[in-house]
Parts: C-alpha cells; structure tokens; sequence
C-alpha cells in the first residue's frame, strides 16, 4: 500500500476542517484534507448541486466558496472523495482515494468529521416526505428546493 507523509492531516472538510487546514497552511505546513463528499463545505456550507450552479448564491453559499478557495490559496490540498477507513495511531491513517489504498502518515492529525445524525423512529417516520434534518438542508441548501406540503390521499383530501 502506498504511503504518504504530510504535516498535517485533515479529516473533514467542513468549516471547522477546512479553518483549521487553512490555519495549518497559512503558518507554513504541508496540508492534505480529505472527505468522503464529492465537493468540500461539509452539510452547512456544501455547494450548489451542479444544476443549479447558474443561480444567484447567497452568503452562505458565499462563505463557503470563500473558505474553499482561502484554503486552497494558502496551499491545503483538498482530496473529496476519499474514505478514511482506519486509523492506527496518529501517525497512521488508512484511506481509499478512488480505488487506491494510501496509509497517511502525518505529523499531526486533525479530525473534523462533523455531526452525526442520529433519527429516531417513531410511527410514520418511513412514509414518503417523512425527512431528516441532513436531508432538508441538502434540499434546500444545495439543489434550491423547498419540500412541498404534506402529502395527503384523494381518500383524505375531502
């Protein structure tokens, strides 16, 4: 498996990641983020869904375009895609980049892997339009949908 030392790896590039990668930049290290998302901002500053890249982003939307690319400008490298499936030691971090299997092995660590939902089921909760959270905000934030009205049955709907 191949290896690859760095400074300092992030895991999660989310706000908290993707501040503390440029942080770690901007003082000089050597920074690689990785995230398991096709695109960095994590749930709260993710990027429009590609349809949609035409509208007029907000300042959400803003802030995160700004955060990616002030860490790209202070030199982090920002590896999406990619799934951290072991860690070791500190030292020793086993990833999957595509189809390939690298061990990290960095100075320092860094693990801003962000919430976890955790819905809890309850009667009604797999009926369509029964959502969490994680997905209203992907709704919402990165594909500019707002989810419509309860749904209802012709039977009901008198």
């Amino acid at each position: 498996m191949p290896e690859r030392a760095c400074d300092v790896l992030v895991v999660g590039a989310g706000p908290a990641g993707l501040s503390a990668a440029r942080a770690a930049a901007e003082a000089g290290a050597g920074v690689v983020v990785l995230d398991e998302r096709g695109e960095a901002g994590g749930q709260y500053l993710k990027p429009l869904a590609a349809g949609h890249a035409h509208a007029a982003p907000d300042a959400q939307f803003r802030h995160g375009d700004a955060l990616r690319a002030a860490t790209l400008a202070a030199g982090a490298e920002i590896l999406t895609g990619a799934t951290v499936w072991g860690g070791f030691a500190p030292e020793e971090i086993g990833a999957l980049l595509g189809e390939a299997a690298v061990t990290f092995r960095p100075r320092r660590l860094i693990l801003a892997a962000g919430a976890h939902e955790r819905p809890v089921p309850v009667p009604g909760w797999t009926l369509p339009g029964v959502m969490t959270t994680g997905a209203m905000q992907t709704l919402a934030r990165a594909n500019r949908v707002s989810p419509g009205r309860a749904w209802s049955s012709p039977a009901t709907a008198r």
